[in-house]
């Protein structure tokens, strides 16, 4: 786990995407309850991420492939590598939302080059904010493998396909991030928009109007960067749509 813990977790399920590659969700196994992550809740995850136009395929769409050839050792292998999804307790403090997920490109390097490697294409979820957080916690999740699936994608499509001079600074990979959010909620959850319900009205609260957007200052008074970032964001998607993403050459 990020916080450099061992954790044990269960596969509780496998579906596959549109393209064929296989999507597993893993639980803490402890966690892995009726009356914390349960099957329905793995169902619902599972659902929104896997299906016909769902996540996974609006991030493919955006883009191209999660992960894929390339030509370095030190990282995990390019082909048949399937998408873990990791539902952990982050920090057992029975409370919902906190820090909601992750992605991690420590994990997908060999673990002969860093130990602490999972090796796996992967992303990770908040248990307690699923299961305490009720309905809304669990719109949360479907956003932030939204969210966490486009830095997963970035890092491949830019950092490992195109090299590290491609990686986008802080303030864009997370607005790609939040704009996603923003074109997967209509598909998913039209009841939920983080841009709408969250950034926007962030934005406006936290008086941010003259902030410079390259400035990454996440939650701080007068400037918060996610309000920030995540609204241009939103001003671009609506005319411009997920196109205005162009795919790497």
């Amino acid at each position: 786990h990020e916080d450099q813990s061992s954790r044990s977790a269960t596969l509780q399920k496998r579906v596959m995407a549109s393209d064929g590659v296989a999507v597993q969700f893993w639980v803490e196994t402890s966690e892995a309850t009726p009356t914390r992550v349960s099957p329905a809740i793995g169902d619902q995850l599972a659902a929104s991420f896997a299906r016909p136009g769902g996540i996974y395929d609006m991030l493919k769409a955006a883009g191209g492939p999660l992960w894929g050839p390339h030509g370095y050792p030190q990282l995990i292998a390019g082909a048949g590598q399937p998408i873990d999804i990791v539902i952990l307790n982050f920090d057992r403090n029975q409370r919902p939302y906190g820090m909601l997920g992750y992605f991690w490109s420590l994990h997908n390097l060999a673990r002969a080059v860093d130990a602490r490697s999972n090796e796996s294409v992967s992303m990770y979820l908040d248990a307690e904010t699923l299961y305490l957080g009720g309905a809304s916690g669990v719109q949360v999740a479907q956003m932030t493998l939204a969210h966490e699936g486009m830095h997963l994608g970035n890092f491949y499509r830019r950092g490992v396909s195109m090299g590290a001079q491609y990686q986008y600074e802080t303030w864009l990979e997370e607005m790609t991030a939040m704009v996603m959010e923003d074109a997967a909620s209509g598909t998913i959850d039209p009841a939920y928009n983080p841009t709408r319900d969250v950034r926007l009205q962030d934005y406006l609260a936290f008086g941010s109007y003259n902030c410079a957007l390259k400035n990454w200052t996440p939650f701080a008074g007068g400037c918060e960067s996610y309000a920030v970032s995540g609204s241009f964001g939103g001003f671009l998607l609506r005319p411009l749509g997920v196109g205005f993403f162009p795919a790497p050459p």
